[in-house]
């Protein structure tokens, strides 16, 4: 976009996660080649996914940068596809610290109604703790499903535990440190008694409802 003093830069999340605070502490390309202005010095607060829009003055058709990820400092970020406190299932989240410093930890439980229920937390330094998501205060309660988005200040590490008490069946797992467009799984069945199931889930931190994504399965 060609650009001059008066050019104005903007950071929006177009949906999804994320809402964050510009810090533009570099300059404005004052010099355009093949249209194009160069930004430098941007930096954005919070992870999520953003654009980056230019506007002049005098008016000129705004540029918009396609969207970006901001990922988050290892270990502080861990999303989890699946989750019941549905029927008899009941749903553990094991948090631990190893750090010297207390943790604040946010725990977003995205529900397939399209609510969230959130829990806010400290966790001590050098401490362990279990959330049973069947709870209120730690969780939705019962009778949903859902997904885990948990967001910490220090890098933690964050255990999942599912366990069907009519049946006493149970799997656990540990939390993905990232979003991807792309997974991949080697095995499955459906043979026999076998049955696989797949869990998907879009998390929305901070803007619920804003980016869907479409989601294709080839077996």
């Amino acid at each position: 976009v060609v650009t001059d003093n008066a050019t104005t830069v903007s950071l929006s999340g177009p949906g999804g996660w994320g809402v964050g605070t510009l810090t533009f502490t570099g300059g404005l390309s004052k010099v355009v080649t093949n249209g194009e202005a160069i930004f430098s010095g941007c930096s954005v607060s919070s992870p999520g996914t953003y654009v980056i829009r230019a506007t002049s003055n005098p008016t000129l058709a705004p540029a918009d940068t396609s969207p970006f990820v901001v990922s988050a400092p290892s270990g502080t970020a861990w999303y989890f596809a699946d989750g019941s406190t549905a029927d008899a299932w009941k749903t553990y989240l094991y948090l631990l610290n190893a750090n010297s410093v207390a943790a604040s930890v946010l725990v977003t439980y995205a529900k397939t109604d399209g609510t969230q229920t959130t829990t806010s937390l400290t966790l001590a330094a050098q401490s362990h703790r279990t959330l049973l998501a069947n709870n209120t205060g730690e969780g939705p309660g019962p009778g949903f499903t859902f997904g885990i988005t948990i967001i910490s200040s220090q890098p933690i590490t964050a255990q999942q535990a599912l366990i069907d008490t009519k049946v006493n069946l149970g799997y656990g797992t540990v939390g993905s440190q990232v979003l991807s467009k792309t997974w991949y799984f080697a095995d499955g069945l459906t043979s026999g008694a076998w049955q696989t199931f797949i869990s998907v889930a879009n998390p929305a931190v901070a803007n619920p409802g804003l980016l869907v994504a479409t989601v294709a399965i080839t077996y």
